[in-house]
């Protein structure tokens, strides 16, 4: 099944005519008909305006034929939490970070210190 199909398989399953999901994306007649031949090519632009106005989608259907055409509510709550999980080990890894940044400040702190020790030190001996 190629995109085209699959547009037209999305109208039926949103037990919609092919006119009123024409309307629906703001598309021109003319641009409909050549959006639902077979040898047409949506454009990205076009594909991105109907996940805003169909924001259950699945694009990976649409675009690949891979999983269900629309999302399902589980669908989605299963995406938020890999979306959840991949933010908390992003926050984990910003953290380590920001601890190693506070760790090497403090022992670059430290080393200024006693590089100013024996810059003292050599300046008052030198005196």
């Amino acid at each position: 099944m190629n995109l085209n199909n699959r547009l037209l398989e999305l109208i039926k399953i949103l037990n919609m005519s092919q006119t009123k999901f024409a309307e629906l994306m703001g598309w021109s007649k003319q641009n409909a008909q050549h959006y639902f031949k077979s040898d047409s090519k949506l454009r990205a632009e076009q594909i991105i305006i109907m996940k805003n106005k169909i924001p259950s989608l699945n694009l990976n259907w649409f675009l690949f034929g891979e999983g269900n055409p629309l999302y399902m509510v589980m669908d989605i709550a299963e995406e938020n939490s890999y979306e959840h999980t991949i933010r908390q080990d992003m926050i984990r890894i910003l953290e380590k970070q920001l601890d190693h940044a506070h760790a090497e400040t403090a022992h670059n702190r430290e080393q200024i210190r006693s590089l100013t020790k024996i810059i003292e030190h050599l300046t008052n001996t030198d005196k």
